[in-house]
């Protein structure tokens, strides 16, 4: 399994009359289903395999690779001289901490993909072995995405884990 993680970050300016939680929330491109969020995680699973054929038809693979690619997205204070910034590089600290949580959820997910698919026996055709390792590795990215769920509800969007501000 390959994986790559990076990090993009978003420009925060805070004037004198707002509040950090203001601005950030001003600031902010991460919007869903009407809410606002201050950090987020995207990920992408993708694998692929190499089978060979035998003489009777039946087909063995012989090559799995898997690949994790996953962008967080935080702020950034850009207010140079800002009372806040011990706050903010708290907040973030910890916010960042809890979007690490998505991609270990992620990274688990593309594990388990990697190893299911390599675990799969011979079978009477490769159409068959691509249409199982298909499947396997889209249930499990479903399992992600329902885990990464729980995780935000467990956690409140990170709130329990300390990435909360004052309003």
């Amino acid at each position: 399994m390959t994986e790559t993680v990076s990090t993009r970050t978003y420009r925060v300016e805070q004037s004198e009359a707002d509040s950090l939680l203001q601005a950030i929330d001003r600031a902010t491109p991460i919007r869903e289903d009407g809410k606002i969020f201050h950090g987020y995680t995207t990920r992408n699973i993708h694998w692929n395999f190499r089978w060979n054929r035998a003489s009777d038809g039946r087909c063995t693979l012989t090559r799995n690779n898997t690949q994790l690619s996953a962008e967080i997205t935080l702020p950034e204070l850009v207010t140079t001289g800002s009372p806040a910034r011990r706050e903010f590089s708290d907040y973030v600290s910890k916010l960042r901490l809890h979007e690490q949580g998505h991609v270990q959820i992620a990274r688990s997910a593309a594990q388990r993909i990697d190893a299911g698919i390599a675990a799969l026996p011979s079978m009477s055709s490769c159409p068959e072995l691509e249409k199982t390792a298909n499947q396997l590795g889209q249930r499990l990215i479903d399992q992600a995405k329902q885990e990464g769920r729980r995780y935000d509800e467990a956690t409140g969007h990170g709130r329990t884990q300390g990435a909360r501000l004052p309003r």
